[in-house]
């Protein structure tokens, strides 16, 4: 006597027309389980593209607590420092869009990496190549502009080792880079007036599954040196690329970035327990 169908039996959530179509879109839970649960004591950091700023801001109303290393100074008024983008995530980063930035920032934090890329400059004030937007007027001189980057790196290291819960959003997989030491910027050199480009200098990269898995899994391994216990939440972002530098029509090449980073998370996800996904991208996609 043969075996049932495999597929008989199954739970609802596995199958599409019991778990989508046959359902309200409100109704609709792509997330169905988890690896850990966090609660009102856990504290929470979080870093990544844009999409990551709202997630912050949610757990921040919902009375979560959300780990926040670089406040900004004390005497000056909340609406200044959002305006400088303290506070917008747990350290000032900045958006961090791509998986060789999150790696870049571990090798600062060991202090295994510099850039090369001098200071980007504007009506006489100086932008750091590695967040442009952080300081919006520009910081006065190239030694502030040094400065704040080391009180970061600071902040950076206290977050990842006081943290419970890390949210990393991936954001991107298009990239551009310094020719000096391969420097991934958090956006094009040029682009909205910061820095300028040049072939020469400056070379396009599109990230691959294993570049993404292999960048993560060193900022990870850097994390966990620092802070053992830490449990990590990896989410894809779904907002689509603004542009494409590849020879394709926009929708293809955010379908194509977006698959890249779902898989690289799950993958992650596989090899390490104390990493899970949180669908965020489908909860937004299957509504």
């Amino acid at each position: 006597m043969s075996d049932k169908n495999p597929y008989a039996g199954l739970p609802r959530y596995q199958i599409w027309k019991r778990a989508v179509s046959d359902r309200e879109p409100d109704d609709v839970d792509p997330q169905h389980a988890a690896k850990f649960v966090i609660d009102r004591s856990t504290k929470i950091a979080s870093a990544g593209s844009c999409f990551a700023q709202r997630i912050a801001e949610r757990l921040s109303e919902a009375g979560y607590d959300y780990l926040v290393t670089e406040p900004g100074p004390i005497w000056e008024s909340a609406q200044w420092r959002k305006s400088h983008n303290y506070g917008t995530y747990s350290a000032r980063y900045g958006d961090i869009y791509t998986t060789l930035q999150l790696a870049q920032l571990a090798r600062q934090c060991k202090g295994t990496f510099g850039p090369a890329e001098p200071a980007w400059t504007k009506n006489q004030r100086y932008f750091d190549p590695l967040r442009p937007r952080i300081e919006p007027d520009g910081f006065r001189s190239l030694e502030e502009l040094q400065e704040d980057r080391s009180r970061h790196i600071t902040a950076v290291r206290e977050l990842l080792s006081n943290s419970d819960i890390f949210v990393f959003t991936l954001g991107l997989t298009e990239t551009w880079c310094s020719r000096i030491d391969d420097m991934a910027f958090p956006m094009c050199p040029g682009v909205a007036g910061f820095g300028s480009f040049d072939h020469k200098r400056h070379y396009f990269r599109n990230l691959t599954v294993n570049d993404n898995v292999a960048y993560l899994e060193e900022f990870l391994d850097y994390a966990w040196s620092l802070n053992p216990a830490l449990r990590v939440i990896l989410t894809v972002s779904p907002v689509p690329l603004a542009a494409t530098y590849e020879s394709r029509h926009v929708v293809a090449s955010t379908t194509y970035s977006k698959a890249v980073l779902r898989v690289a998370a799950e993958s992650i996800c596989q090899k390490r327990q104390n990493v899970d996904y949180f669908a965020s991208y489908e909860i937004l996609k299957s509504g």
